[in-house]
């Protein structure tokens, strides 16, 4: 059951306003489960689909447009059987790149055999640590930025039956997540439909404990680069790929520099709670961006126990290897 209420900022040119409005998009928790790691899953596909289950009954979604932006505060995603179902997805789409560009689970990518469990388990301590006893730098610049271009493949994902989470359409191809985090290109890139046009949607992923608005910047600067056109090359060879996943009928829609016109920026930033980052403020870098207001989305996750939720969460996907590979025929 999904509950509806907006807030609109009318935001004056140098100083924020009070909110007057609210729009809240929250998705009303059902009973718990048991967890993704236990129950009746038989395959990597229902352990997938039991994990959106479980983020679709926990996520809290409070959408505010202000005149520059507009904000999707996500909560929920501490509880329990949420970092649990998470960390699946963390682990079959992003380091098992087990997910087609159309978002449909990919198992088969997975392989399995005798070894699948050890090369799994090696991939996930290269990406997220073979423990929490990492260093500050492993952990700010590597494992948390890559667990938050995760989130927003996931919340992208999960747009398609939860609104609020996505560009102003429905999604139809996203991108793999990155291997690796330090990898200078756009995070996500991908396509969905604005009434019966084809549109482009980039997606950049920050995440910090203490110092997000720097992040929200670093977002800006990259979007207004596809704005000038400066992407275009990278841009292109991306729309080829996901072009390919589209039915024959949505392919025709794919034209010349389509994303010139038609285009939406997703920023996805992860930091604590008790910071002073202010999803809701006025940005005026966003509101230099080409594209309007509402095609410029921030998707603000403020954690109340920021480092405890990343250690947390890489606890649960290392945990989770030998379940993925016991259900790949691969332990």
């Amino acid at each position: 059951m999904v509950r509806r209420r907006e807030t609109i900022d009318h935001v004056g040119a140098h100083a924020p306003a009070p909110v007057d409005d609210v729009q809240d998009l929250v998705v009303t928790p059902q009973a718990p489960g048991s967890g993704v790691a236990l129950g009746g899953c038989h395959t990597v596909e229902d352990l997938v689909a039991e994990a959106v289950t479980t983020l679709e009954r926990e996520l809290t979604v409070q959408v505010t447009t202000v005149s520059s932006h507009v904000v999707t505060t996500v909560g929920g995603l501490e509880a329990a059987s949420a970092v649990d179902a998470f960390a699946t997805y963390a682990l079959v789409a992003g380091i098992g790149q087990a997910v087609r560009v159309n978002l449909a689970i990919a198992a088969e990518m997975l392989g399995g055999g005798p070894q699948f469990a050890d090369a799994l388990r090696r991939d996930v301590e290269q990406i997220i640590g073979p423990s929490n006893a990492i260093t500050n730098d492993f952990r700010e610049d590597q494992r948390d930025p890559w667990f938050t271009e995760c989130l927003g493949h996931m919340l992208l994902n999960l747009s398609r039956s939860v609104g609020g989470l996505g560009p102003p359409g429905p999604v139809q191809a996203l991108t793999l997540v990155h291997t690796d985090v330090r990898d200078h290109g756009m995070d996500l890139v991908g396509l969905h439909l604005e009434q019966a046009l084809l549109a482009l949607n980039v997606a950049e992923a920050k995440a910090s404990e203490s110092h997000a608005s720097n992040h929200s910047g670093a977002t800006a600067r990259l979007f207004a680069e596809v704005d000038a056109g400066t992407r275009d090359k990278e841009i292109r060879g991306k729309v080829q790929v996901l072009r390919e996943a589209l039915p024959a009928e949505r392919q025709a829609l794919v034209s010349p520099a389509f994303w010139h016109g038609q285009r939406a920026y997703v920023a996805v930033i992860s930091y604590g709670q008790a910071s002073t980052f202010a999803p809701t403020q006025r940005r005026p870098t966003y509101a230099a961006l080409a594209v309007g207001a509402d095609r410029v989305r921030l998707l603000a996750v403020p954690l109340s126990d920021y480092r405890q939720f990343f250690d947390t969460l890489a606890d649960r996907v290392r945990a989770l290897v030998p379940v993925v590979a016991a259900l790949v025929g691969g332990s």
